[in-house]
């Protein structure tokens, strides 16, 4: 009945800093000119930004965990051992997993190099094309039946090499948006600190920083509720990390409904914790008073990181 509360923070998070190349200016050099090394550094630093958001994409793009998926599948498997009945035998989607090679190997060849998600990514597709292969042919296993015409033979006999390949690949995605999520955090800050007080860059890289921060504080707040060992420590720095978020949302108004929706999700939790109705019911085997409220908190940050990635800040008058 435990389950951690995990938070859909990769994927949004990550989408968080797309918004960074909206605001630089492709700069040409006049004809003849020599060439200008701040412009120089500036034209390299936009073509950082477009390869990391091509790798945001594509992490984007294929946003459900891969070693969540296996877990369901093994304990699928496990349970038709005692029922021996396969009909509803499932595997990973071999299309998804193509489409995500292919952006990870479209976003790696731009340039310039990116060491620090260049080889991920590369140990990430290396993962997905050894998958690829048994996967494909399993989906068309799945998709014809065949389990009805063999009794789950062949589910059975691709088990064990099913699952080696695909703990790999959940090993190589975590790498991947470990990585990609530290460069998310450098980006923000940068952006952040680097904007002028005030400013519309100011309040939505502020809101976008904070954001994140307040779902880092709300996975582990939700997380010890779940494992049955809060405290006031963890509920005040999940308190503290809203108020920050709503010190940002007065100044970026084409984002406000939105994150007063998340400001909302986390403090009526707060306010269930207080109430002492934050809490796993032991009777009923259930957690859904927690996760129900978790799930209020994801629908309205993913809200938010939509609206993000569609509207700036107008300059407050």
């Amino acid at each position: 009945m435990k389950k951690t509360i995990k938070q859909c923070c990769l994927t949004s998070l990550i989408a968080m800093t797309c918004f960074a190349s909206a605001g630089c200016d492709d700069q040409k050099n006049s004809a003849g000119a020599m060439p200008d090394p701040a412009a120089q550094q500036e034209n390299t630093e936009q073509q950082e930004i477009a390869k990391f958001n091509a790798y945001v994409d594509a992490a984007n793009g294929f946003s459900y965990s891969v070693a969540s998926d296996l877990a369901k599948h093994i304990d699928y498997m496990k349970r038709q051992k005692k029922n021996g009945d396969y009909d509803a035998y499932w595997v990973a989607d071999d299309t998804s997993l193509k489409r995500m090679a292919e952006h990870l190997s479209e976003a790696r060849a731009m340039k310039p190099a990116m060491a620090d998600l260049d080889a991920p990514a590369e140990s990430y597709g290396n993962a997905l094309n050894a998958a690829l292969p048994l996967v494909k042919e399993l989906n068309d296993y799945q998709d014809s039946k065949g389990m009805l015409a063999d009794g789950g033979q062949k589910a059975r006999e691709k088990e064990e090499q099913y699952v080696t390949l695909m703990t790999t690949l959940a090993g190589a995605q975590q790498n991947f948006n470990t990585a990609l999520e530290k460069r998310d955090d450098a980006n923000l800050r940068h952006t952040f600190e680097s904007a002028k007080k005030g400013s519309p860059d100011y309040y939505r890289s502020g809101i976008a920083l904070y954001a994140k921060e307040t779902m880092n504080a709300g996975e582990t707040f939700f997380n010890a509720y779940n494992d049955e060992k809060p405290s006031k420590e963890i509920d005040n720095q999940f308190r503290q990390s809203l108020d920050k978020l709503a010190e940002m949302n007065q100044g970026c108004e084409p984002l406000k409904s939105e994150v007063n929706d998340l400001l909302g999700a986390g403090r009526s939790a707060l306010r269930d914790a207080e109430k002492g109705s934050l809490a796993v019911n032991h009777f009923l085997k259930s957690n859904m008073s927690i996760r129900m409220r978790s799930d209020a908190v994801n629908s309205a940050y993913m809200n938010l990181i939509n609206k993000m990635n569609r509207s700036g800040c107008e300059a407050r008058g």
